[in-house]
């Protein structure tokens, strides 16, 4: 990619070193967490540092000629990461409504998704295997 938009080698050695190293330092702090692919942000990163030397550089203009196999990888890179961050919208979505729910169903909740048979839950929450029946489907 860098080759083929007004770099060279050495350029490309030294973008890939920084991206790298940028993983590397992202990575030791306790909240990163990858939720894409490893290659589609090693890759989004490594492009996102070449633009900004590019325009650092501002005497030669970006013209993204993507060759046939980096053009594959590209995209299946990014569709993974696409994939990736529409899975963790649609993971939040479900814990945003159960926290609009009342105290007593998310306890129900809980106790149902741990394992616990709607007879015990119920016996914890002291409802009727009834109610608690009714609420669970309801």
């Amino acid at each position: 990619m860098i080759l083929q938009n007004n770099g060279d080698e050495m350029d490309a050695a030294d973008i890939f070193q920084e991206a790298l190293l940028s993983i590397f330092n992202k990575a030791k702090t306790n909240d990163f967490i990858l939720t894409c692919p490893f290659e589609a942000f090693l890759l989004m990163i490594y492009k996102s540092k070449w633009i900004n030397e590019l325009n650092k550089r501002k005497s030669q203009g970006v013209t993204f000629m993507d060759t046939d196999g980096y053009n594959d990888i590209a995209q299946d890179s990014f569709r993974d990461a696409d994939e990736c961050l529409q899975r963790d919208a649609r993971k939040e979505l479900p814990a945003e409504k159960i926290e609009e729910l009342g105290e007593g169903c998310k306890q129900f909740l809980r106790l149902s998704w741990s394992g616990k048979a709607m007879d015990e839950a119920a016996s914890i929450l002291n409802v009727t295997y009834g109610y608690a029946r009714k609420k669970k489907s309801g």
